[in-house]
């Protein structure tokens, strides 16, 4: 399993579902894995959420990978490089 990080959570109006968005700082396959263990653990999530909110109704649970947090650190190394290439091009026409 990756590390996980939730990012965000949404019930609906009903309060029968609940979807929790995660995002998860590993390989394509620790992602895999950590998608089939948040399945797994599905059952324990919803009878804590009774337990903690004592709800007359407990929501399902949907856990949803969240992409964003992913395209941002890809955004971000995209920009680093930018700025580097822009550096190393100054670098080179000063040393001219």
């Amino acid at each position: 399993m990756g590390f996980v990080t939730i990012t965000g959570a949404e019930v609906s109006s009903d309060v029968s579902l609940a979807k929790i968005f995660y995002s998860v700082f590993g390989s394509p396959l620790e992602r895999k894995m950590t998608a089939e263990a948040l399945e797994r653990a599905k059952p324990r999530v919803r009878r804590e959420v009774a337990r903690l909110e004592n709800l007359k109704k407990v929501p399902e649970i949907m856990f949803v990978y969240d992409e964003g947090v992913e395209r941002a650190d890809r955004v971000f190394r995209i920009l680093d490089t930018i700025e580097k290439e822009r550096h190393e091009s100054e670098r080179d026409k000063a040393g001219q």
